[in-house]
């Protein structure tokens, strides 16, 4: 086993309102739904029509993440217990640094869900991991995902110009960041 897997073995990933869990294959129906809506296709740059093979292959490519150590990608689970969203933390060991990523269903959006899933995986990133860093990179305009990290502390450090690639288009980035050392809100 793997640094990720022995973590998440000793680790209980459950918050106030949601409980993580790594993605498994039961999850590609719920991905291809998701894959669909609009708000995650836009900033998560998911090709349309999200298909299913396109989320077979997606939980298997997050699966092998997991055993080569690279990204831990989670199943986020609100009341009553059904997948309502996504949430990944891509590593860099050699600087221990941690990018999170993440998005929600639209009928769990604006209540406290995916902040409380962020806060979680903030702790076990810092708690498990030892990570020195977790950071997001969030694109100007998607104020949701602004809102997130703002509520828990990160700190703006600035704007990536031309950072990320996402459908072969380059986009800025705002990019927040948190250290182990930081009230945890």
């Amino acid at each position: 086993m793997g640094r990720l897997s022995d973590a998440l073995l000793s680790s209980e990933l459950t918050g106030a309102l949601t409980r993580l869990r790594p993605l498994v294959a039961a999850d590609v129906a719920w991905l291809t739904r998701a894959g669909d809506d609009a708000d995650i296709a836009k900033w998560n740059g998911v090709a349309q029509p999200f298909t299913t093979s396109a989320a077979e292959e997606l939980v298997a490519l997050r699966q092998r993440a997991w055993d080569d150590d690279s990204r831990a990608t989670f199943a986020i689970e609100a009341a009553p217990a059904d997948p309502c969203g996504y949430l990944s933390i891509r590593i860099g060991w050699s600087r221990g640094i941690g990018e999170v990523g993440y998005w929600l269903l639209p009928e769990q959006r604006g209540h406290g869900v995916m902040t409380d899933a962020v806060r979680v995986a903030r702790d076990w990133a810092f708690d498990a991991l030892r990570l020195t860093r977790l950071q997001a990179g969030i694109q100007p305009g998607n104020s949701a995902s602004e809102a997130v990290v703002i509520r828990l502390g990160f700190t703006r450090e600035g704007l990536l110009r031309s950072w990320e690639k996402l459908n072969g288009q380059l986009h800025d980035e705002l990019m927040y960041s948190l250290l182990p050392s930081d009230p945890r809100l």
